[in-house]
């Protein structure tokens, strides 16, 4: 055994501290070994998550009838659009619906359609133009059937106070967004249209009257407002002055008479129980053909006619003209 130490002596302190040199050396060489067959590369991957909350749709740039009044047409329908733009910040393809009611606004928004006063349409129209992705806006319209009885809402209307409305929302998978309007005016409609294309007084003998056989002529309201009538009649010219050319002579306009209930005629009066004198420039009839509505799409009263001849001078045929017009009813509840 080699001895080791100062001056050749043994020295076991010196064996001691050999072998722990020894023993560091062999753990530093086994530790870089452990790490060269590690799977580390310096680097390591490790994912990452999160759940995005959801945005209700938002609503711009709503139009109803392109920003125009609204004119409906005599006894027949107008189509009305209502048109929106619905931006969901989570994509436009994330909206899944859009609803609109077209409604007169002194009226609350819940309620059904009655033609007259309320319209609504659940499933509004896409225009196409969300194509997916990052685009968040997508343009909606819903249309709406109007009747001519639709109540007005203009200036010259007993509603001028009220406009029309078209409220609308919009809905994704999670709610339904704050709505908006927008808001027009519906013209006043006066229209009519007489049932008869003729009044026939039959035979009539000189000096005589049609008493109590009155010819009636059916008016329909065909507008959106209460209706009275004006009337008048001439013989070949208006303002002639006559009801009716014959074929020798001609009847004086007043022979002519009229009222909005059956009269037995009587010569020298001109009041409601014997029938007003017809006039050669128009007068008004109280005739209170209501506005429409669905259980009554155009309803109709009488206009009452009576004739009388005079004693002489008139003979042939005789024949004439009266003209029949639409005259709001100031005093009708829904004109």
């Amino acid at each position: 055994m080699t001895k080791i130490g100062v001056g050749g002596k043994y020295r076991p302190d010196s064996v001691l501290v050999l072998v722990l040199s020894m023993l560091a050396i062999l753990s530093i060489m086994q530790g870089l070994s452990d790490y060269a067959s590690s799977p580390l590369t310096g680097y390591a991957t490790i994912t990452s998550n999160a759940t995005i909350t959801n945005a209700l749709p938002t609503l711009s740039s709503a139009s109803l009838n392109g920003a125009t009044d609204i004119t409906l047409s005599a006894n027949s329908t107008v189509t009305v659009n209502g048109t929106v733009t619905v931006t969901d910040n989570n994509g436009c393809s994330d909206i899944d619906g859009v609803n609109m009611t077209l409604h007169n606004n002194n009226l609350t928004l819940e309620g059904s359609d009655d033609n007259r006063t309320r319209y609504i349409n659940a499933s509004c129209k896409s225009h196409s133009d969300c194509s997916g992705g990052d685009d968040l806006a997508a343009t909606y319209s819903c249309s709406f059937t109007l009747r001519h009885f639709a109540t007005p809402s203009d200036a010259s209307s007993n509603h001028s106070a009220n406009k029309w409305n078209v409220t609308i929302f919009a809905w994704d998978s999670d709610g339904t967004g704050t709505g908006t309007t927008a808001q027009q005016e519906v013209n006043t409609l006066s229209s009519i249209s007489v049932v008869s294309t003729a009044i026939a007084f039959g035979n009539i003998a000189l000096g005589s009257n049609t008493g109590s056989t009155n010819t009636n002529v059916t008016v329909a309201n065909t507008g959106n407002i209460q209706l009275d009538v004006d009337v008048d009649a001439y013989g070949g010219t208006d303002g002639d002055d006559n009801s009716m050319n014959c074929t020798t002579g001609n009847v004086t306009v007043t022979l002519m008479k009229y009222n909005n209930i059956s009269f037995t005629y009587e010569a020298t009066g001109s009041n409601f129980t014997s029938g007003y004198n017809m006039t050669d420039t128009a007068a008004e009839l109280n005739l209170d053909a209501l506005q429409g509505s669905d259980s009554d799409n155009a309803p109709y009263e009488y206009i009452v006619f009576g004739m009388g001849l005079p004693s002489t001078g008139v003979g042939g045929t005789c024949t004439g003209y009266v003209t029949i017009a639409a005259n709001s009813d100031a005093n009708g509840l829904n004109s």
